[in-house]
């Protein structure tokens, strides 16, 4: 029963690590590598485990439950931050066209016309289609 709470708390402490590294490790906006893959997969830390322990087929499956339930809460999560990623760029944009509209109501024709050229340059800049002038 001991050795069990222990293989429990080495388990999960192990999980905390390597979640802790791949997040550290990761750098914002950068490419991710395959579910399941990358430096520190749950395969290959199974497979080390395995070796460096001695799992017994039983433990090794339930690791592997660990493992699985482990990789199903991260997908959600970085599900989740990409949602909230592009609820927050469409907000932005949504504040950004409403100060365009502040500012156009201040300009004269003329620096309307400079206004919209220079919005076109902003866009593409940007990659963005431009957003038509009112």
């Amino acid at each position: 029963m001991h050795f069990r709470k222990i293989c429990r708390a080495l388990v999960l402490g192990v999980a905390t690590l390597l979640v802790v590294s791949c997040i550290q490790a990761q750098p914002y906006g950068g490419p991710m590598p395959p579910p399941g893959g990358g430096p520190f997969s749950p395969k290959k830390l199974l497979r080390e485990l395995k070796k460096e322990l001695n799992l017994t087929l039983d433990q090794e499956t339930k690791l592997q439950k660990i493992f699985d339930e482990q990789q199903k809460q991260m997908d959600q999560m970085f599900d989740s931050m990409e949602q909230q990623r592009e609820e927050m760029f469409e907000k932005m944009q949504q504040q950004r066209k409403q100060t365009d509209e502040k500012i156009v109501t201040l300009l004269t024709e003329e620096q309307k016309k400079k206004f919209g050229e220079l919005q076109k340059k902003r866009s593409r800049r940007f990659g963005h289609p431009p957003e038509p002038m009112e």
